[in-house]
């Protein structure tokens, strides 16, 4: 991970804005605006190109996902925004009193080829959570623990794709291995310090980099756990505990739910836009609730769901304009999941599971 930021360079100044790219002061950098490196487009190119030609040398059978392969469980869900929010809460997607159908996808962040299909080694978890909202798909990505995102900018993605290129047990290994970054996605004050023992129903799960909300504002995002869920001893060994305990947590009579939370930016300096590896403290930037998501009871270990899951893609650039993702990290994401996702189903010969038919899970 440190080598692959000596060899990414430095992040880009925020006090740098679109072509002309001339320093300005800090000040004149207002809440919600980007600041775009002149060589940004170029590197994102070469991370593109980069990863493109691992994916293509890698032998058959067609490649699973590059992350977050292992899917603990695709569930049906219901999002629901919150009554009663203050006027510079109803913006975009909470401008209403709505409610929206849900598929929420669990996911253990690593390679399959680095233990990604073992629960019982400690990793980030994903939750992927897409909205069908009128004729449009709104996709949400958050991992836990992830209250800032692990690479600063979008010139570090190149780094990575030369050490994964390199040896991608060399680059997994030095990313698992870095305390620091572990240390500030969990949060300063240890909130998530036992989290390889919590169940994925008793996480917080961040966006860890920027999205927009409305004209001049910024937000990160986070669904927080309404309930405790813990992983009993008996289970904390097994390579599939976090599916085996979902099933027993349902079993038990319960349902599940999520807060959906925002965190606006008020100091462009404090909260940046283009460097995601900084946590935004809540103490300057509060979360607001807005929505819940509810996850009722449900049979989720069926072969139909295992195809819906396999053939189930989320974009970073699912979003509303007025949610739109912000950031180099982001606008990284957008070009490289998609080569990525275009890649996967290409060779797998596989369709995405959802398109203008919004189909929910069977």
């Amino acid at each position: 991970f440190f080598f692959g930021f000596l060899m990414a360079g430095p992040a880009p100044s925020v006090n740098r804005l679109p072509v002309p790219s001339t320093p300005v002061p800090l000040s004149a950098v207002g809440l919600g605006v980007e600041a775009i490196p002149p060589d940004e487009s170029e590197s994102v190119a070469r991370t593109v190109e980069a990863f493109q030609s691992i994916w293509r040398s890698a032998p058959a059978p067609a490649p699973v996902r590059n992350g977050h392969s292992k899917a603990h469980a695709v569930l049906n869900g219901r999002f629901e925004v919150a009554q009663g929010l203050p006027p510079h809460l109803r913006v975009g997607l909470f401008r209403n009193q709505e409610g929206f159908d849900a598929v929420v996808r669990f996911t253990k962040a690593a390679q399959q080829s680095m233990h990604g299909d073992n629960d019982a080694v400690a990793d980030t978890h994903g939750m992927a959570v897409k909205l069908f909202v009128g004729d449009k798909e709104i996709d949400f990505f958050a991992n836990s623990p992830m209250d800032a995102f692990f690479l600063s900018n979008a010139k570090q993605t190149f780094g990575m794709s030369k050490l994964t290129s390199t040896g991608s047990v060399l680059f997994w290994s030095l990313c698992c291995c870095n305390c620091w970054f572990l240390k500030r996605a969990m949060g300063a004050d240890g909130r998530n310090s036992s989290i390889a023992d919590q169940g994925l129903f008793g996480r917080r799960y961040g966006s860890g980099t920027p999205y927009k909300f409305g004209e001049g504002g910024a937000m990160k995002f986070f669904f927080i756990a309404d309930q405790e869920d813990v992983v009993p001893p008996a289970l904390r060994r097994d390579r599939d505990k976090f599916s085996k305990h979902l099933k027993e947590f349902y079993k038990s009579g319960r349902s599940a739910s999520f807060g959906f939370f925002v965190q606006l930016q008020t100091d462009p300096v404090r909260h940046p836009i283009e460097d995601a590896s900084v946590v935004w403290d809540e103490a300057s930037a509060p979360l607001a609730r807005v929505a819940t998501l509810t996850l009722p009871q449900q049979e989720f270990d069926t072969p139909a769901r295992k195809a819906y899951s396999d053939g189930l893609v989320f974009r970073v650039g699912h979003q509303l304009p007025e949610h739109w993702p912000l950031g180099g990290i982001n606008r990284a994401r957008m070009k490289i999941y998609g080569a990525a996702v275009s890649e996967r189903l290409t060779r797998a010969g596989r369709t995405e599971s959802t398109s203008a038919g919004h189909t929910m899970a069977p």
